[in-house]
């Protein structure tokens, strides 16, 4: 053993190894290392830093083995083969078999967000179908019910959207289907915009019950009732609008000429009808308007116009009047 004097020879005393010379207690493990004694402290220090080493290899180790498994560093070439990559994106790693930049139903590059090209906007998740989204309809672009089919189209009709909340094909009335001209087959012809009620129209059965109340004026007073054809206009309330037959306009004109039918004696309304009757060449009313006009009636205030009533007693003449053409000779007499 080799004394840190250098100078120095060991030697045991009492089991332990001393220098025979300086008397230093020597390390027995000197004699085998060759290196100097040391104190506890020392030896302390010492097993605490190789404590510390093996930690740290320990840890290298288990890193490079984290490392081995997830491919990268040295180990990847090492110690397992190089992972597949997507032959459409050059250096993307597939993941399960996929690549994790492609859409996995349409196969489409993915946007940097990871968002399909052909998804639709409004519907995230929803791939388009020939450019439209299968959620939205087509029409009116609104978002379809589950069952594929839109809130707009009428339930009635379908295929048909609704304008403002209501069918097109719907009669907005009685609700029922619209013909291919787009009336309502409620409709009366003759009458558009008026529906049917129980099949009849009640502008139809208002016409049909003036033209038979009319009628019925005209034989009560072609048979002198004048009260009972009066009362027929009175109770269908025949408007005076209606009332364009020349008959009739003439026996309308002979009541406020009498004063029959209940009717005051009225010279105007009186000279009206007569003019109605006679402008549609009913032969009774020209002779009548004439004969007013020729003799004039102070009662009634009807002035007197020999020329205009000679007009209209031809006219009447015409039309095989006797009275008319005696008037007529003595109207040329008096002159």
């Amino acid at each position: 053993m080799i004394c840190p004097n250098k100078a120095c020879n060991a030697e045991f005393r009492d089991g332990l190894l001393y220098c025979p010379s300086c008397g230093r207690l020597l390390d027995p493990s000197s004699a085998y290392t060759g290196r100097p004694p040391v104190d506890e402290e020392t030896r302390r220090r010492i097993m605490r830093r190789r404590v510390r080493l093996l930690g740290w290899f320990a840890a290298i180790l288990a890193s490079s083995a984290a490392a081995a498994a997830s491919g990268y560093g040295i180990y990847r070439y090492v110690t397992r083969p190089r992972p597949p990559t997507c032959p459409d994106h050059k250096g993307v790693i597939l993941q399960d078999g996929a690549c994790p930049k492609k859409c996995d139903i349409c196969g489409k590059h993915l946007k940097p967000g990871g968002t399909c090209e052909d998804i639709c906007k409004d519907h995230p998740g929803i791939h388009l179908l020939d450019g439209a989204c299968p959620k939205k309809c087509d029409v009116c672009g609104k978002h379809l019910m589950p069952d594929g089919t839109c809130a707009e189209i009428c339930k009635d009709h379908p295929g048909i959207h609704l304008l403002n909340g209501a069918c097109p094909k719907k009669c907005d009335i009685c609700g029922k289907h619209l013909e291919k001209d787009w009336t309502c087959a409620d409709i009366c012809k003759n009458h558009p915009g008026i529906h049917l009620q129980n099949g009849k129209c009640s502008e139809c059965e208002k016409k049909a019950a003036i033209a038979a109340a009319i009628s019925k004026a005209l034989e009560s007073f072609r048979a002198e009732k004048w009260q009972e054809g009066m009362n027929a206009l009175k109770q269908a309330n025949v408007p005076e609008s209606a009332i364009t037959d020349p008959e009739l306009q003439y026996w309308m004109g002979c009541c406020y000429h009498r004063g029959y039918g209940g009717v005051a004696q009225n010279g105007a309304e009186m000279m009206r009808w007569y003019r109605l009757s006679a402008e549609q060449g009913y032969a009774k009313g020209q002779y009548r308007y004439g004969e007013q006009l020729a003799l004039g009636n102070s009662s009634l205030r009807v002035l007197s116009d020999v020329q205009e009533a000679k007009k209209w007693l031809r006219e009447a003449e015409k039309q095989g009047i006797a009275e008319a053409s005696r008037l007529l000779k003595d109207l040329e007499k008096s002159e």
